[in-house]
């Protein structure tokens, strides 16, 4: 069997990645600072190899990908982005490896329509490294690439994304400067470790596609009555201004995320997505499944 180097394995896509992989039997290798860390320590009890190393480290890196075949990337976003992606999609293709996976951000193809763009509004350089990171691995002459562009992660409604985006929630108030009849688009990150799978085992029917990723197109008040739903609570949307939302203890770059939301959105085509035969997530049936990883007061 194949063995497949996924990075980003502590964080939400990486982990899922990780998962999905191991279950369907691929040797998986994570490359990772600290293999004696409790993320890390779960996924080499639940069956991966660590690769100690970071991208501030080639060498680390290059010994990570030998003998590996495919690569699922995810960088976090930030000033070293860029870099930490060329290193990776130079050394991989330098390896050998043949199929690439990358993961990306779903709405970077539409990015120059955005109102305000070229304003440094949207924080314009977070969506140039997304398009530049997935051009490079378009252009680095792999046999196959794919290119996953998830929407809004529903993990971010848990630990520990939660108590930076909607620190009020465990106080029963999806408070957030997106208004209640804003539609996010939404998918779990466990459906994008499954869609690499799938790429992996159908590289005829994935390779060569960009593809963007959602499974449920919800506004804030029904994803409000979901979570409600789901965890046997009410949860109250509360609309808050920019001022009060920073006020409340949320970052200025997540305030401007939302105002995004409410004025582009990702806009993806979930009739598309969900034609790739890969089992998609609602947002009631994950909040079902997660219902015991929400922390309330």
């Amino acid at each position: 069997m194949e063995c497949v180097l996924v990075t980003g394995a502590t964080g939400k896509q990486g982990g899922a990645a990780v998962r999905h992989l191991l279950s369907d039997g691929y040797e998986v290798r994570i490359l990772t600072r600290n293999p004696g860390g409790d993320s890390a320590r779960r996924l080499i009890a639940a069956g991966a190899q660590a690769a100690q190393g970071d991208y501030e480290d080639r060498a680390s890196v290059r010994a990570a990908l030998q003998g590996v075949s495919a690569v699922f990337s995810v960088q976090m976003p930030g000033p070293h982005e860029r870099n930490h992606a060329a290193l990776l999609v130079e050394e991989a293709k330098r390896s050998g490896v043949r199929h690439y996976l990358h993961t990306s951000a779903a709405a970077v193809s539409r990015r120059t329509a955005f109102p305000r763009w070229g304003t440094g509004y949207w924080y314009d350089d977070y969506w140039r490294a997304k398009w530049d990171n997935e051009e490079r691995v378009r252009r680095a002459g792999f046999a196959q690439y794919t290119v996953l562009r998830p929407a809004f992660l529903m993990e971010n409604f848990l630990p520990p994304a939660v108590a930076r985006m909607f620190p009020d929630l465990r106080h029963g108030e999806l408070a957030t400067v997106m208004r209640r009849d804003t539609v996010v688009d939404l998918v779990s990150a466990e459906d994008v470790g499954a869609f690499a799978t799938a790429a992996l085992r159908a590289p005829e029917r994935f390779s060569g596609q960009s593809i963007d990723l959602a499974a449920t197109a919800a506004s804030v008040g029904q994803i409000g009555e979901t979570l409600s739903m789901a965890l046997g609570r009410e949860i109250r949307v509360v609309e808050l201004s920019p001022a009060q939302a920073v006020a409340r203890g949320q970052s200025r770059g997540w305030v401007r995320g939302q105002e995004w939301t409410n004025e582009v959105g990702y806009q993806v085509d979930i009739e598309s997505a969900t034609q790739h035969g890969v089992p998609l997530t609602s947002l009631a049936a994950w909040a079902a499944t997660h219902r015991n990883r929400f922390v309330f007061d």
